[in-house]
């Protein structure tokens, strides 16, 4: 899962609860991401086609989530 493949690289979760109350979560659901990765920034040397592939796994709409085979197929 996206989190998983985030807490490997990090070792920290992208947020504390799944919940429009938390910060991180808020801002990871927002259009434009750039604050929540701001968060992360100074701590971590995130590369961006990681950030890409975080992104594509978390995407709401399942249709344009990506899956295993999408990423196995790159």
């Amino acid at each position: 899962s996206a989190v998983t493949l985030f807490l490997m690289l990090t070792k920290c979760p992208p947020f504390r609860s799944a919940q429009s109350k938390d910060p991180y979560y808020r801002r990871l659901c927002a259009n434009d991401k750039r604050s929540f990765w701001k968060i992360f920034e100074s701590s971590f040397c995130l590369d961006v086609y990681f950030k890409d592939l975080f992104e594509k796994m978390i995407e709401r709409d399942p249709v344009q989530r990506i899956c295993l085979d999408d990423i196995m197929e790159h």
